[in-house]
């Protein structure tokens, strides 16, 4: 595959990841990011922050298990913590990776678009030689020591027909467990109160896109894109893999022009500011249902004893006594 071909490849993954509205963390930071302004947002930054925590501190524990089974060292540890520096969650929004920044279009063109980054760094996975370096065989008795078998998976479930199941074996599973014995109803609680607060905030982005406001901000964009002689647009998101191709032939000239024409429809519509808005609104409005009071109360008397169970393990490994 050309590089060509690749890039266009990763704008529309990147498009099509874009589109769902799933994504939970964005390379922007919301304006006045608050309790005050966006309260389920800064409950999922504080539940993030927990699960950084132990993916840390259970790959520790993890790392150790296998190696008293008398497996090689393979350093996932190393790519729990670097995860640790990922950009917090943000409200969920459409199309703040793909605004162009203003000041900076007619320079820089598509990589004025946050989702460029995003995109060039795609590909970046871990890799772990020892485990490459493996038989078939011995990487799957590698497997079932760190996973278990599926007979060990435990199932939960919560309100709304929340359900699900997680892995409860293997070095990986049972230092899961022993972990979250610190929270009331242990690791299958930790995940329906996750799977609440995703569904909150999916319920808030589902009712900002269809809302009025957002449709007439988008009607307005798509007006001043057509205005300008790029009809063919409908929403911002289609702009990006032209802008990625324009790129990536080197026709410079087309990209700048589309870049700096997308900049400016954004912020004629304001199109983004009147999503944001939107959220904090509706977040508000979320926030003062009994779900969500039970989604933060659980997390306000239980991240605290989390946090204090993966922290002791995190700075044994970083004084070097563990």
């Amino acid at each position: 595959m050309n590089n060509l071909s690749r890039l266009v490849l990763l704008a529309a993954l990147a498009l099509a990841a874009a589109l769902t509205g799933c994504s939970s963390s964005s390379t922007e930071e919301p304006p006045q990011a608050s309790a005050a302004t966006y309260p389920i947002t800064l409950e999922m930054r504080e539940l993030e922050q927990v699960v950084g925590l132990r993916d840390v501190a259970v790959e520790i524990e993890t790392e150790q298990c296998m190696i008293n089974q008398g497996f090689p060292r393979v350093d996932r540890v190393s790519f729990a913590q670097n995860r640790l520096d990922r950009p917090t969650a943000a409200p969920l929004q459409a199309w703040t990776n793909v605004r162009p920044d203003s000041d900076t279009a007619a320079e820089l063109g598509f990589n004025s678009l946050p989702i460029a980054s995003l995109i060039e760094n795609s590909s970046q996975q871990p890799t772990y030689p020892e485990l490459e370096a493996m038989t078939e065989a011995e990487q799957q008795n590698w497997h079932t020591a760190l996973l278990g078998t599926p007979d060990d998976t435990i199932s939960y479930s919560g309100p709304g027909g929340i359900s699900g199941g997680f892995a409860a074996g293997g070095c990986y599973g049972t230092a899961r467990l022993a972990l979250f014995e610190a929270a009331d109803g242990g690791f299958g609680s930790f995940l329906v109160q996750r799977s609440m607060l995703e569904n909150l905030r999916n319920d808030v982005y589902e009712r900002v896109e269809s809302g009025s406001a957002v449709r007439d901000a988008l009607e307005d964009w798509r007006r001043c894109m057509s205005e300008a002689g790029y009809a063919e647009y409908q929403e911002p998101n289609e702009v990006v893999p032209t802008l990625a191709q324009l790129a990536a032939s080197s026709d410079k000239e087309g990209e700048l022009a589309l870049t700096v024409i997308d900049a400016a429809c954004f912020d004629e519509s304001q199109l983004i500011e009147t999503w944001d808005a939107e959220t904090a609104r509706l977040e508000n409005e979320l926030s003062q249902t009994d779900q969500f009071v039970t989604i933060k109360t659980w997390g306000d008397q239980n991240y605290p004893l989390l946090i204090d169970a993966f922290s002791p393990i995190i700075d044994a490994r970083q004084n070097g006594t563990g």
